[in-house]
């Protein structure tokens, strides 16, 4: 069981827009051949992320650097549709405070998320929220901000954060492996010398990562409910499954990235309280 929790392990995001060099060369093996996957393309971080993770950062230059020339912030009521409307909307409103990411969906547009958000000083959070991002060329063109009514909050209980922008790319990575029974895929989303503290075990570097995951992390299934962007990466809240009839576990994966990679994961058990809204 301790072992399995690494599963769940969801890589996080990045704050600015820009391309990454994972500078990694993957040998992807199967029974009838050996495949080589030049991975050293560069990644492009959704926008998504880097909005969220400027945030955090309280980078003004990468919150702005989010969004087009002529976008439009709808807040409640307000339309925000000048860059000094929006430069103010982040420093005086969001900057230093927590969003907890709960569910979201691609759509043609761009994506919708239910979140929660606290301010900077509250003690409490706000009411939900759905972020409706429209984007174009990893730019948001308009985000319409409104808090969530009980049909939203009843259409989204049934979501994940699966498959959405908002995973982060060495997590996806992850994730794929899992999908795909592939441990050399599944740690490529890892540094050379990343390590991953399975509740009290500690693996060290990508061999031992690929063995830990070839003997007790493939052919899970993982949901992810809930992402909260930290300084060093990201808190990813999952369901793991054992398969079709299991109930499962709850766990909080801490990820600390760099360069778009995960290089420590710290994996503990959780409930679901954590992970609903």
């Amino acid at each position: 069981m301790i072992a399995v929790l690494l599963s769940l392990l969801l890589c996080v995001g990045c704050s600015e827009e820009v391309s990454v060099d994972t500078n990694e060369e993957v040998v992807v093996s199967s029974a009838e051949e050996n495949v080589i996957i030049e991975s050293k393309e560069e990644v492009m971080l959704p926008v998504v992320q880097q909005y969220f993770k400027a945030v955090v950062d309280e980078d003004l230059d990468a919150f702005l650097n989010a969004f087009s020339e002529d976008a439009v912030v709808s807040v409640v009521s307000r339309d925000l549709d000048t860059k000094d409307r929006i430069s103010s909307f982040a420093t005086r409103e969001v900057f230093g405070g927590l969003y907890e990411v709960y569910r979201a969906e691609m759509t043609d547009r761009g994506i919708r998320i239910l979140l929660q958000f606290t301010p900077r000083g509250w003690d409490n959070p706000e009411p939900m929220a759905v972020y409706d991002f429209e984007i174009q060329d990893n730019k948001i063109t308009h985000a319409n901000l409104q808090y969530a009514n009980d049909e939203d909050k009843a259409y989204f209980k049934d979501l994940t954060l699966n498959a959405t922008d908002l995973i982060p790319y060495s997590f996806s990575l992850y994730l794929d492996g899992v999908a795909d029974d592939d441990e050399k895929l599944l740690v490529s989303g890892f540094t050379n010398d990343g390590s991953v503290k399975d509740v009290g075990r500690l693996i060290e570097g990508k061999e031992a990562i690929e063995a830990w995951a070839s003997r007790e992390v493939l052919s899970l299934e993982y949901d992810v409910l809930k992402i909260i962007y930290t300084d060093k990466g990201a808190r990813l809240y999952n369901h793991v499954n054992f398969g079709s009839g299991s109930n499962g576990f709850y766990a909080t994966y801490d990820l600390e990235i760099e360069d778009n990679l995960i290089n420590y994961a710290d994996l503990l058990y959780s409930s679901d309280e954590e992970m609903e809204y």
